[in-house]
């Protein structure tokens, strides 16, 4: 069972969770590339209100960049050519090279268009089906290591967020929802303790209810103090 979270509370939580992945490799998206070594300023002054604009841009160095795209319906060959055009401006302004991940945060038809034949072009985002993947597995196996004494480290917290919007069938969503923000928890770094659980509580927030999360959010500060 997934979450039911609006498209718009995806692409905010989302997008507030750019800095979680510095420091990280990318293997939580299904990429074989360096990890991340900072943010890249997503602006771009050929770019209009009209136009398309990428929320975060990942830096994983080399002049290599890694441009996702969150998205909770199915990819048009119009969103592909305003991915390709950004990703050809972002191109010109830094001599870079970008590769773009297309994310679904919710479950879509396999027979979603996967890459734009433009002749000499040929525009093939990676995708990642979040709601194809076993989020039980990851909540597990996260689990285990903390119990065992481990820490979670910079791809484990990814995960562990992202297992939200994965596929549960051993736990119901609300379940799913409290044991991420238990292991959330756990994480010792302020700064990145606080992005996680609060992603986790947005997409737990129709789950859980208001009163749950109030609660949930107090004794993860009762906790933080008992440290």
């Amino acid at each position: 069972m997934e979450a039911d979270v609006s498209p718009q509370t995806h692409d905010t939580i989302l997008r507030a969770m750019g800095e979680v992945f510095v420091g990280v490799p990318l293997s939580a998206l299904g990429l074989d590339l360096p990890p991340v070594v900072g943010l890249v300023s997503p602006d771009l002054p050929q770019i209009t209100v009209r136009d398309h604009r990428a929320d975060t841009v990942l830096n994983v160095g080399g002049s290599v960049y890694v441009h996702p795209e969150y998205l909770a319906t199915p990819v048009s060959k119009d969103d592909l050519l305003r991915f390709a055009e950004y990703d050809l401006l972002l191109c010109r302004r830094d001599g870079c090279r970008v590769h773009t991940v297309v994310v679904y945060t919710v479950p879509v038809p396999g027979d979603a268009p996967a890459e734009a034949d433009l002749g000499s072009i040929l525009y093939r985002p990676h995708v990642v089906h979040l709601a194809r993947l076993d989020g039980d597995a990851v909540l597990d196996a996260l689990g285990a290591k903390v119990r065992a004494g481990g820490v979670l480290d910079g791809g484990e917290e990814i995960r562990l967020v992202l297992s939200c919007l994965m596929r549960h069938e051993a736990r119901t969503a609300e379940r799913a929802a409290h044991d991420a923000l238990d292991l959330a928890r756990t994480i010792s770094h302020e700064r990145r303790r606080e992005i996680c659980t609060a992603a986790i509580g947005g997409f737990g927030a129709k789950i859980l209810g208001d009163e749950a999360l109030c609660e949930a959010a107090g004794e993860g500060g009762r906790h933080d103090q008992g440290r």
